[in-house]
């Protein structure tokens, strides 16, 4: 330390010549710990997730920077004043980020307390009725799909795709499939949002009693959210009756196949004598068709007469 005299002196034969120089020797400076100056975010930091996020500090030395996400070592910027590092918002939850500065003169650190929570989603809710039930064969059966969307976020192109029984045929829809018979697609659907579908289909004659039909709907979104419901109906051939032709009562006909159709009370009066049965009918005589039956089907007719039968009595 103080103050010194530098000389060069220069010399030969000719002579000499000389230059000085002051010299002042001063205690070099003790820098003390870095300090970290200034950070963003502030904290606590919320975010969703799938959101990217930036970290950053400004130190007042050189120092070299390490960044730790929940005490783990993610990266380090070496030899710097200003360092930065972004994370990916992955998992849900409370995440603690801190940066450390450090060098030679100490070290210094700032935390983050991170929040992530789930990003908003749409919620698909998909539910079918269906009318009547139980459905007779060859009968309209009406199903009522409504669709709704209980999440927070709007849902986008929402497709609605129905799966119907092999035993009804597709008549009509409110409002029309988007293709096909079986599918609707809806370009949004928003929060609290509820579209409706209405379908018409015919069962098939033939379709045995006791038959279940079985149908699947199936909702899904641009967001990956879903939703499915079922429904089932039951077959069966309702009896058809009528007032017996000689007023004893009402007569009724069940097949376990087919549609019972043109039920008619024939009057014995209005039949030709010529091959008219020898026996009395107390309930007088009966003609009908059976449609919606396959080539070689069997079907079995249950006879529903009023019970005031003649012990006896053959039809």
């Amino acid at each position: 330390m103080g103050e010194h005299n530098v000389s060069a002196k220069a010399e030969n034969a000719n002579g000499t010549d000389m230059q000085t120089w002051v010299w002042n020797v001063t205690v070099a400076p003790v820098f003390g710990a870095p300090n970290i100056t200034s950070f963003a975010p502030p904290s606590p930091v919320n975010d969703t997730v799938c959101n990217w996020r930036t970290f950053n500090v400004t130190v007042n030395q050189t120092v070299n920077v390490s960044w730790y996400l929940n005490n783990t070592l993610r990266h380090t910027n070496v030899s710097t004043k200003e360092a930065n590092y972004t994370l990916h918002a992955e998992v849900v939850g409370e995440h603690n980020v801190s940066a450390k500065a450090e060098n030679a003169n100490g070290t210094d650190m700032q935390a983050w307390v991170w929040n992530v929570t789930a990003a908003p989603l749409p919620v698909l809710k998909i539910n079918k009725t269906d009318v009547p039930d139980p459905v007779s064969p060859g009968g309209i059966l009406n199903y009522s799909i409504c669709v709704n969307n209980t999440g927070n976020a709007t849902a986008t192109n929402v497709i609605v795709t129905e799966t119907y029984d092999a035993n009804v045929t597709f008549l009509d829809a409110v409002p029309a499939p988007s293709q096909g018979s079986d599918t609707w697609t809806f370009p949004t659907l928003n929060v609290g949002e509820s579209n409706w579908i209405n379908i018409s289909v015919a069962v098939d004659a033939s379709v045995l009693n006791g038959t279940v039909l079985h149908n699947i709907v199936n909702v899904t979104c641009d967001e990956g959210v879903t939703d499915s419901d079922t429904e089932d109906t039951t077959v069966i051939s309702l009896p058809v009756c009528i007032e017996t032709a000689t007023g004893t009562g009402i007569a009724c006909f069940e097949t376990d196949a087919g549609t019972s159709e043109d039920l008619v009370a024939v009057d014995e009066s209005t039949l030709p004598e010529e091959g008219k049965p020898a026996r009395v009918f107390p309930h007088g005589f009966f003609s009908f068709d059976i449609i919606g039956l396959t080539p070689g089907q069997t079907v079995v007719v249950t006879i529903t007469l009023p019970d005031n039968v003649p012990v006896g009595t053959q039809y």
